[in-house]
């Protein structure tokens, strides 16, 4: 069985996967902190276990969606995906923006 993955789940797993090397990037160089509880402990443990475990965790969650999607919540677990992928690119896209008009960048 070969799994045909939506667009929006690659569009998921491309914005986590680039979000977490963002984040060990701009963390390695002391632009930013992880906001997340839980991944700011495990940034604790080293930069390759931070990696393992984020795009693990994130991967592991947008598949099992996906396989989800194929039963018969297509249209919830589109729309989900949708909503997710707006919220994700919000919370990037904000606060940069915002940092912008202020003069920041």
């Amino acid at each position: 069985m070969t799994l045909k993955l939506s667009l929006e789940t690659k569009i998921l797993l491309l914005i986590s996967i680039a979000d977490c090397f963002i984040t060990v990037f701009l963390i390695s160089n002391g632009l930013a902190i992880e906001l997340n509880p839980f991944f700011d402990f495990i940034l604790k443990w080293g930069i390759l276990e931070f990696i393992i475990l984020k795009i693990g965790i994130s991967v592991s969650l947008i598949l099992a969606l996906e396989l989800f999607r194929k039963g018969q919540r297509v249209k919830f677990v589109r729309r989900g995906q949708q909503i997710a992928i707006f919220g994700y690119l919000m919370m990037i896209f904000i606060p940069n923006f915002l940092q912008f008009i202020r003069g920041g960048i």
